[in-house]
């Protein structure tokens, strides 16, 4: 009778939280709230486990989402205004993948929004609303697996946990369409890289993973690529530590993934919207970083600007100007936090004497989970053996937020809260070890 009842509860719980936003009532957060506090104890306490933990994630996280999409009778977000009429217009005069506009470049306005809209006949507006989430709640579904086969079943549950209540995942990114679906396939490759399958089910998933990314959205494409690199990277660095030299996923099938990775985005990002997405990553890697730490401004006599004409469908579409200077290595490190972007400092601590006594109490919060991932990934080190595959996404991630603090200019590529994001992708488990180092002191 109880697994019947938790069934029934587990799946009305998102469609209540979806009924509520509509029409905007207060209930619904504590509703989500009482639920997450509700199921978690019950997994605690042994009540809940086996399959049913992943319907119990998969509806908590569906009902996070559907708090920010369904609110109201419109979409939710900035970004999403320009994707929803993108969807619009591909699904009322067919998709034209040149039109010079980054959002019109993924197969997720294009093609996938359409096509649900047309083959459920519920419009563009529910399918942004309603269905995108699904595939954004699969997400931490796919991650609890994964790190069910890393660390077993019960710090899994807590690290998925973890990622999907850092507000990013349900706020943000609930907010952007096509990152919505591309998120799924970036967990997958992970799964794949971490899964002990056979070389031949591990190319395809892994590396159709990272070609769904690079089609769906070209950033979160970009982060697969270079979170490959850094899995090739730490295999070289590992030869030699035969602590780190057990993997599940040979060298040569990550060289090849990232070798049809880098060959899809550029022959697919040079070609839709004109190249816009292409550009975007060569005046970024080229350009957009050595302007940002020398803090040009745009009239400086070192700057030169630049305005080139795109052929569109029907007219010629400026791109924006993009500033170009010389690099100045000895500004590449910038520790000047006072001068740097909100989130940047509101990471580092540098804004704590200005905030209110709720924003310093939210700051204190926000450090003690940092401090507890930085002890969970010494903590790995020491107890843990895991695939190095595992390790070096891991050490990509640190290495990451490490530039958004200290680089000047990275962590406003995509923005800081959004790259931690990605991070808690590999580093959530680290939350979870660091909670089990601190128990286990406490105990000794």
């Amino acid at each position: 009778m109880l697994k019947y009842l938790n069934l029934s509860s587990l799946i009305l719980l998102p469609v209540i939280v979806a009924i509520g936003a509509y029409f905007v009532t207060w209930i619904t957060p504590i509703l989500l709230i009482a639920a997450v506090i509700l199921y978690s104890t019950l997994f605690a306490l042994g009540k809940i486990k086996g399959n049913i933990v992943y319907l119990v994630i998969f509806s908590l996280s569906l009902g996070l989402i559907w708090q920010t999409t369904m609110l109201g009778v419109d979409v939710v977000g900035s970004d999403i205004h320009t994707e929803f009429y993108f969807a619009q217009r591909s699904l009322n005069q067919g998709w034209d993948i040149t039109y010079p506009e980054a959002s019109n470049s993924s197969i997720v306005i294009g093609v996938l929004i359409p096509l649900l809209a047309k083959s459920i006949g519920i419009g563009v507006l529910w399918v942004m609303k309603l269905i995108l989430p699904v595939f954004l709640a699969l997400v931490p579904v796919v991650l609890f697996d994964s790190f069910k086969r890393l660390f077993g079943e019960q710090k899994a549950y807590y690290s998925a946990l973890f990622f999907m209540i850092v507000p990013v995942f349900s706020l943000e990114i609930a907010q952007i369409a096509k990152s919505m679906v591309a998120e799924l396939f970036f967990a997958t490759m992970l799964w794949g890289l971490i899964c002990n399958l056979k070389w031949y089910w591990k190319l395809p998933i892994i590396g159709g993973s990272l070609v769904l990314q690079i089609l769906c959205h070209y950033t979160v494409g970009i982060m697969g690529i270079c979170f490959l690199l850094c899995v090739l990277g730490f295999k070289f660095i590992s030869l030699p530590i035969k602590r780190w030299q057990q993997g599940n996923t040979n060298i040569l099938i990550v060289l090849v993934c990232l070798l049809i990775g880098c060959a899809t985005f550029y022959g697919y990002h040079s070609y839709a919207a004109n190249g816009g997405a292409w550009r975007s990553i060569r005046d970024i890697g080229l350009q957009y970083l050595p302007a940002s730490i020398q803090k040009l401004s745009p009239n400086s006599d070192n700057v030169i600007r630049k305005t080139e004409i795109v052929k569109g469908s029907n007219d010629d579409i400026p791109i924006v100007e993009v500033p170009v200077s010389k690099i100045d290595a000895a500004k590449v490190l910038d520790t000047n936090f006072e001068s740097r972007p909100t989130l940047v400092r509101l990471g580092v601590g540098a804004d704590f004497l200005e905030t209110s006594w709720d924003g310093k109490i939210f700051r204190i919060i926000q450090y003690l989970t940092q401090f507890l991932i930085l002890l969970g990934g010494v903590w790995l080190l020491w107890k843990y053996k895991v695939p190095n595959e595992y390790l070096g996404l891991v050490g990509g991630s640190i290495v990451l937020l490490m530039m958004c603090v200290f680089i000047s200019g990275v962590s406003q590529i995509i923005n800081m809260s959004r790259f931690y994001h990605m991070s808690l992708f590999f580093i959530a488990p680290l939350f979870v070890l660091g909670c089990e180092f601190i128990n286990k002191w406490k105990i000794r």
